[in-house]
């Protein structure tokens, strides 16, 4: 049988995150794979959803005893972060070489008793129906087939269980005509490109659980390409947190947290 098209791109995504790794594998002597009590407790800390980045996390509630399946997991860095905030934690990743990368960093920061890494596709999640309190994806959605992921997501879900997406999201077609006449490096190949998710496909998304959310995020922020100051990218934050919740700004917003509920 001829492989279909959404397959034929996860070879090429396996491709691309391969070669990726041996950079990376490059850099561990510089003890890059160990994440430090920082980084963590910044999270753990954090009152407010600052970005969409620990707002997606926040967003998953209390972690301790939980089990989550993190879908795209790269190297494991937010795996690591989920078990060193008292959950159990499968990782998967449809580049080997990632998920190698993935093992030795459990390993070095000492939580390898609470990991599981496994290359899977997540069309096709090769575990029993709810096995799962919390699934979790970071810049995933995206890269895949929506229609073949989000029922697997559904189905390996608790009763209850709970499901959150960090994705970047074009609503406003004024933002999608200056997006494509603005040049911007990419790596992907014109073959197999990764756009932005739509209204559409948030709609369809949210269509498919009993209850969904959303939190929208990089108005401002995005400045934070003008200037790296950490007071100025918090003000931004700040700015984006009032403005964001309102319509029709929200249509202007890059990034986007999307909160799944199953029914109980």
């Amino acid at each position: 049988m001829e492989p279909n098209r959404a397959e034929i791109k996860e070879k090429y995504e396996a491709d691309k995150y391969d070669r990726r790794a041996e950079n990376i594998l490059l850099d561990e002597s510089k003890g890059e794979l160990y994440v430090d009590d920082i980084h963590w407790k910044k999270i753990s800390n954090a009152r407010k959803p600052y970005g969409q980045y620990i707002g997606s996390i926040k967003s998953l509630g209390v972690l301790d005893g939980k089990r989550i399946l993190e879908l795209g997991c790269g190297t494991g860095w937010l795996s690591v972060i989920f078990c060193k905030l008292g959950a159990t934690v499968v990782g998967i990743d449809i580049s080997r070489e990632l998920v190698k990368i993935a093992k030795k960093r459990s390993y070095i920061n000492r939580v390898e008793s609470q990991t599981d890494f496994e290359v899977m596709s997540v069309h096709k999640l090769l575990f029993p129906a709810e096995s799962f309190d919390l699934v979790y994806g970071l810049s995933l959605l995206h890269h895949v087939d929506i229609t073949k992921c989000i029922p697997e997501v559904k189905r390996v879900l608790k009763k209850g269980g709970m499901s959150v997406f960090s994705e970047p999201i074009i609503i406003s077609h004024f933002v999608e005509a200056i997006r494509k006449k603005v040049p911007v490096p990419i790596d992907d190949d014109p073959s197999f490109p990764a756009p932005p998710l739509q209204h559409s496909d948030i709609k369809w998304i949210m269509s498919q659980f009993s209850e969904a959310s959303v939190r929208y995020y990089r108005l401002f922020e995005s400045l934070d390409r003008v200037s790296d100051n950490r007071n100025f990218i918090r003000i931004m934050q700040l700015i984006d947190q009032l403005c964001l919740p309102v319509w029709p700004i929200n249509k202007l917003a890059r990034q986007i947290v999307i909160q799944l509920r199953g029914p109980s």
